[in-house]
């Protein structure tokens, strides 16, 4: 009687065979230590990289961070910032990356996480920096259009976005990591604003503005707000007496985003078309009048003490900063022997002084205008005196001084509808369409076309057809 209460039977057996090799093998792997270790998720760039990019590490789980600094290389080196988002590490260089080097990133093993794991084994990646990469809007043509992404140098497009609905504008942030655009919502008659990781390629919300439009996004030069317009067509704002379009700010570094109108009170004036002084500190709008004021023009806002100043303009026009921040050049009219003309007129907006820029002659119905990187000269887009409607406006490099323009891109077939220097100064990415009168059928029926031009060779290249509103991704 008592062996049977000793007895052990199969299934005894095997659970006790089970749990002592449950128990090896614990004991093993505590001998052998951990094999997996810290998981690097993504590392970017890698491949292609613009000017403007950032080295970014996202991790499986949150890292001490002084491991981490102390075993990033890039080779060549470069000098940066290095911050931190929960587990992804940013690394931030202080100036714009070489054209066309090659950059290797190491991240030595060791680099040790919060809880105790470390990274078993390097990590490796490369890029190169192409001298250019252009963002634009496509189809021109269709219902529903995406952001798309080209180096200047060619190669393939990448397709940034893929809306249900459309997007309608977009802005890429300065140090060329996020792209903030307007998209359509279902009923195609309002649009939020929305944030892309270029880096992540993670997609957040930044607006509800419910039956209103939100677009026309611009980024301040130091990435920490956003300028944008606010408008309907059939619903009046709180706060305001009537509908109209109106600029609003917006903070995107807070969750969520931060927004309020750039000017306040009842009576506001409609004000569309921001843009952001080079150093931060002053935001230009235009302004339609709003009776009984009659008088269109350019407002500027200052950031800081929030005063403004007001440019009459005789309509409300484009408009663009000097490099330093100091004067604001706009087309405005006047009236020379009895004929109305286009002139370009530069304010200085410390002492609000304008002057006519000299030397232009006759109906030379300038429309735009943009300083080159340096300060030393301006594009103009303009129609000569002698062109009729039918002929597209051509650019011009123009001396802001004396007025001397000499021909820059010419071409009687095109007109040139929007166009801005890189970084460099060295070449121009433009929105041409095909004029009325030129083209063939089959060019006719798509218009819109995005090109470059270099300055020192004097050539274009078409980078996109079917495409319009290119912005430099830096």
């Amino acid at each position: 009687m008592m062996r049977s209460l000793f007895r052990v039977s199969a299934f005894d057996r095997s659970v006790a065979l089970a749990i002592a090799g449950f128990i090896v093998f614990i004991g093993f792997i505590v001998l052998r230590g951990d094999q997996v270790g810290v998981q690097v998720t993504r590392a970017t760039p890698e491949g292609r990289a613009g000017r403007g990019s950032v080295v970014a590490i996202q991790f499986s789980e949150a890292m001490r961070r002084e491991s981490v600094a102390e075993r990033l290389i890039l080779d060549p080196a470069v000098p940066g910032t290095m911050s931190w988002s929960g587990s992804r590490l940013i690394y931030r260089p202080d100036s714009p990356l070489a054209d066309g080097t090659q950059y290797a990133v190491t991240l030595k093993s060791g680099a040790e996480a919060e809880g105790g794991r470390g990274l078993l084994g390097d990590v490796r990646f490369k890029f190169t920096v192409a001298r250019g990469r252009v963002a634009y809007l496509s189809p021109e043509d269709g219902p529903v259009r995406d952001v798309w992404m080209q180096d200047v140098s060619g190669g393939e497009p990448e397709q940034l976005t893929s809306s249900a609905f459309g997007i309608l504008a977009f802005d890429v942030s300065p140090d060329g990591s996020k792209l903030v655009y307007a998209e359509h919502k279902d009923s195609k008659s309002a649009a939020d604003l929305k944030l892309l990781d270029l880096d992540t390629r993670e997609t957040r919300v930044l607006t509800s503005c419910g039956e209103f439009i939100c677009t026309n996004p611009v980024w301040s030069p130091d990435g920490g707000r956003i300028a944008y317009e606010r408008l309907s067509y059939n619903a009046v704002e709180p706060g305001f007496s009537i509908s109209s379009t109106r600029v609003w700010l917006l903070d995107p570094t807070t969750s969520p985003a931060s927004t309020s109108p750039l000017l306040a009170g009842q009576q506001t004036p409609p004000n569309y078309r921001p843009r952001w002084s080079p150093d931060g500190r002053l935001l230009a709008v235009s302004r339609l009048p709003l009776l009984p004021d009659r008088n269109p023009g350019i407002l500027v806002y200052n950031v800081a003490d929030q005063s403004t100043v007001f440019f009459p303009t005789s309509f409300g026009a484009m408009s663009a900063f000097s490099p330093d921040g100091t004067r604001l050049i706009y087309p405005a009219f006047t009236v020379r022997d009895r004929d109305v003309r286009t002139v370009l007129q530069v304010a200085d907006v410390r002492t609000s002084e304008v002057s006519e820029i000299p030397g232009i002659e006759g109906q030379a119905q300038e429309a735009l205008a943009d300083w080159k990187p340096d300060g030393s000269a301006i594009v103009i887009a303009r129609r000569g005196p002698d062109s009729d409607f039918s002929r597209g406006r051509q650019l011009f490099l123009m001396d802001p001084q004396s007025g001397d323009a000499q021909p820059l891109v010419t071409d009687g077939e095109y007109d040139h509808s929007y166009f801005a220097w890189d970084p460099s100064g060295e070449m121009l990415v433009l929105e041409r369409s095909l004029a009325l009168s030129g083209g063939s059928a089959g060019e006719q029926r798509i218009r819109s076309q995005v090109w470059t031009y270099d300055l020192a060779a004097a050539t274009l290249k078409m980078l996109a057809a079917n495409a319009f509103q290119p912005r430099w991704v830096p």
